[in-house]
């Protein structure tokens, strides 16, 4: 850990109490005082102005890509990268607590995690409002006492919002693990985007059987839709990526593939979380 990571005594994050940024900082610098700021510009002068130590802010997202407002603000921002820190984002649909879920006619959140929320929306015949920040939607949700009304956010800002988990990581999920042992010296991590067509159901059983008896893969995870998926993956190098890609297209079903979802170079694999 980097001398200026474990000395610090206040970080700031964006959004508010309860975001996915406040997760990172607990996670990341459980030590610190979690600062919440209004934007990013507000975390990186927290730390300008010496109001924090340092500011823990996203880079990318494995379904969204890039973090497009942080790449143009980092190169003027002045400040060095310390450190680097995963967060999982499993996301809670909440509600007023003994709130039953068939009772729920609205569902508030931020625009990308009410994307991944499509199905649930369009099964349960939801009204999707977009708010600024998955917190702020769970904030307003105990704010406004309406039974009818869930947000879509983390599980600490269910606790800190006095909310019930109505649904719990129902969007993102992890169904499968794969380690082995062996692979220890791989040094290439990638998560990968898989789309299907819409197969049989046998087929999709299919596919998910391969993704378990292929050793690169460490972790399978169905996202938005019914049939697509995004694997975490380590290799030995880019050749290994390029016949990793050719066996996964030879798949029956596979409609799309998508590579630039190349993360982080890593010494072991054995060092990777594995939850």
């Amino acid at each position: 850990m980097s001398s200026l990571i474990a000395k610090a005594r206040r970080v700031a994050f964006q959004g508010e109490p309860g975001a996915f940024g406040n997760q990172a900082a607990r996670e990341a610098l459980p030590h610190a005082e979690a600062v919440p700021k209004e934007t990013f510009e507000d975390a990186v002068d927290a730390v300008r102005s010496g109001e924090t130590d340092l500011a823990i802010i996203p880079i990318e997202n494995s379904l969204h890509g890039r973090i497009a407002d942080i790449h143009h603000l980092l190169p003027e921002a002045g400040l060095h990268i310390v450190g680097e820190h995963f967060v999982r984002i499993n996301l809670q649909l909440l509600g007023l607590k003994g709130a039953p879920l068939s009772g729920v006619r609205t569902i508030v959140s931020q625009g990308p995690a009410l994307g991944q929320c499509r199905k649930l929306i369009r099964d349960l015949k939801l009204h999707a409002q977009e708010w600024h920040d998955t917190a702020g939607s769970a904030r307003h949700v105990a704010e406004l006492g309406d039974p009818g009304v869930a947000a879509v956010a983390s599980r600490l800002a269910g606790e800190l919002y006095g909310l019930d988990v109505l649904k719990a990581e129902g969007y993102i999920r992890n169904y499968t693990v794969i380690v082995d042992p062996e692979k220890a010296g791989y040094d290439l991590q990638c998560f990968i985007q898989i789309g299907l067509q819409t197969p049989q159901s046998t087929q999709v059983e299919d596919f998910r059987e391969a993704m378990r008896n292929m050793p690169e893969v460490l972790d399978c995870y169905h996202i938005t839709g019914e049939y697509d998926y995004i694997l975490r993956v380590v290799l030995k190098n880019r050749k290994g990526l390029e016949n990793f890609m050719n066996k996964i297209s030879s798949i029956a079903g596979v409609a799309r593939i998508h590579t630039n979802l190349v993360l982080a170079e890593v010494k072991s694999t054995m060092a990777l979380p594995l939850e």
